[in-house]
């Protein structure tokens, strides 16, 4: 071997075990599940020598993997979590916005995959995000218009109903988007405008889901609308004008789809007026709403 030839090598070596060291690093970066176990168990305190924002954006990663323990055990509670407990400053919540506002639309439309996850909890997280808003109006217009008019677009677009699979676990697109709806629904940034666009895009997705919701999200659309009822601005004449518009039988012959259709519907309104009927006490205009409900499907 010649001297330069072994010089060369040796160079090659060193700067392979350097670059070996640096992948090491990075593939050491990543936390394992047990640290997050112990995250969670230790109530969502951010570990000694990390940071919160580091955390989460690593976590932000998980949304969309198919093992439901990184994605809803440990990334979505755990986000939850310090979204909601202000864990995270606002400038670092309001940095995730445009990624999840992606994420919810990506693909949107498609046939059901396993990218419906992403979006999915995309729209999750933002209701973590509003829910953040409405306690201390962080967002402004601009932005609160943003992810309402994004939560809408979704619930319209997303064909993937699946709520739960046995191997992934929870997918829950309409759940989630109903988390994100009650949000908006109860925001003061929420204006007497966005009352029946909510109620129109609800009223759309239970009329033409491809699948009779089991998986709790007729009670999740239910709690949604339930937060307009109980708005100082609630339109209570455009409401009843909402419900005897989507209870109004399908033309036609009776179809699978229309079946489907008026049971989703059905279903939705029932759990509402149960809601509501729970109530000690609730504002006229919502009293009138819950009769409005209780008469359409003849409870």
């Amino acid at each position: 071997m010649t001297p330069l030839r072994s010089i060369t090598i040796a160079v090659l070596a060193a700067c392979l075990e350097t670059a070996g060291t640096a992948f090491a690093s990075q593939r050491g970066a990543a936390h394992e599940a047990a640290y997050w176990k112990e995250v969670i168990a230790h109530d969502y305190a951010v570990p000694a020598g990390a940071t919160a924002s580091a955390l989460a954006r690593e976590l932000a990663g998980h949304l969309g993997d198919a093992d439901p323990q990184w994605r809803d055990e440990i990334a979505a509670t755990v986000l939850t979590e310090w979204i909601g407990r202000k864990t995270l400053p606002v400038d670092e919540v309001r940095a995730f916005i445009p990624g999840w506002l992606a994420d919810m639309k990506n693909g949107a439309g498609a046939a059901p995959s396993n990218a419906t996850l992403r979006r999915s909890y995309a729209a999750l997280m933002l209701a973590q995000v509003i829910n953040r808003h409405n306690a201390e109006a962080f967002l402004s217009a601009a932005e609160f218009s943003a992810i309402a008019s994004a939560a809408l677009d979704y619930l319209a677009a997303e064909r993937d109903v699946r709520g739960y699979d046995d191997r992934l676990g929870w997918i829950h697109s309409a759940a989630h988007t109903a988390d994100l709806l009650r949000a908006i629904a109860r925001s003061p940034s929420s204006s007497a405008a966005m009352q029946p666009r909510v109620l129109d895009a609800i009223g759309r997705k239970l009329r033409t889901a491809d699948a009779v919701f089991v998986c709790g999200e007729d009670e999740r659309f239910a709690r949604a609308i339930a937060m307009l009822l109980i708005r100082d601005d609630f339109q209570l004449d455009a409401f009843k004008a909402w419900v005897a518009a989507v209870t109004m039988p399908a033309s036609g012959p009776v179809s699978v789809a229309s079946l489907r259709a008026s049971q989703n519907v059905k279903n939705t309104l029932a759990k509402l007026g149960v809601l509501l009927a729970r109530q000690p006490s609730l504002p006229p205009p919502a009293a009138a709403a819950k009769d409005a409900v209780l008469a359409a499907v003849k409870f």
